[in-house]
């Protein structure tokens, strides 16, 4: 079961073609914690001001969401998750625009932050807010385990390649046309000095750097390979971590932690919006179209 929106046209998308926009992806996509939440995806926290469904109103396109909080790459390709069936079913040939956004929860980088984070605050002797009595499958039992999520990492990165390249694989067998938007991870730990909105020591805020450095690196080369649109978390978000007085990221303390939050989501929909209307790929008829 997906939902799907339909939105009117706008006097600014007259003259772009139909289609269908499909997001795919995890939390980053789905915008859990973001606005108001879409009640037919409930399970999945689907948010209606996520940054897929505004660029699908912005574009005049049908928008079928079919993103899901805590989605890996499997999620997408072969696996059930929280009561939906694999989200690619839901490209298809009329498929104009898909938006993904994938490869955290395969990395275990939120799972990471909120280990880390957790680990931080039991040394400072600070009481353990609730993300860290969640499941250990959503938070790794790192923090009484120093170096044992480096291995774990490693090998979790090590796997992401080939996984991005299956997910885009797939998505463009299914729908060969359509333009494919993959969107990075915004960044949340600042280059410079740390805040109570990231409560890392340095050597953890050092690992949540690089690990968020591989997850870019890697969905930039699988996005690339594919011929698909990529736009870096560092383009979307750099500056914007969860310690500028603009963040486009969520704090510690946030009721979701470490996500994007309604001005990251806006700042993504209106970049991906204006990349496009200047894109001949997207705005040329479609081959037998009128």
């Amino acid at each position: 079961m997906l939902a799907a929106a339909l939105w009117p046209g706008d006097t600014h998308a007259r003259d772009l073609p139909a289609g269908t926009l499909v997001a795919l992806g995890s939390s980053y996509a789905a915008g859990d914690g973001v606005g108001k939440m879409d009640p037919a995806r409930r399970s999945c926290r689907n948010s209606f001001s996520s940054a897929a469904r505004q660029l699908a109103h912005d574009l005049s396109l049908e928008m079928v969401d079919a993103s899901c909080a805590g989605a890996s790459t499997a999620d997408i390709l072969t696996r059930a998750h929280r009561g939906f069936g694999p989200q690619i079913e839901a490209v298809n040939s009329g498929t104009r625009v898909v938006y993904l956004t994938v490869g955290g929860n395969d990395a275990a980088y939120i799972g990471n932050l909120f280990a880390w984070s957790c680990r931080a605050q039991r040394s400072a002797l600070q009481p353990t807010p609730k993300p860290c009595h969640r499941p250990r499958r959503l938070v790794p039992a790192l923090a009484t385990r120093p170096g044992r999520d480096l291995a774990s990492t490693a090998a979790r990165l090590a796997r992401l390649p080939q996984r991005l390249q299956d997910v885009l694989a797939a998505i463009h067998s299914r729908a060969p046309l359509a333009r494919i938007l993959v969107v990075g991870y915004l960044p949340v730990v600042p280059p410079g000095p740390l805040c109570p909105a990231v409560p890392l020591n340095t050597q953890d805020a050092e690992r949540a750097r690089h690990l968020w450095q591989e997850l870019e690196q890697a969905t930039e080369k699988a996005a690339h390979a594919a011929g698909a649109i990529y736009l870096s978390g560092a383009q979307a978000g750099g500056g914007h971590e969860a310690c500028s007085a603009t963040s486009y990221v969520t704090g510690w303390n946030a009721a979701v932690p470490y996500h994007p939050n309604q001005a990251g989501m806006d700042h993504i929909a209106s970049l991906l919006a204006r990349r496009l209307r200047q894109d001949p790929a997207f705005t040329a008829p479609l081959p037998g179209s009128p």
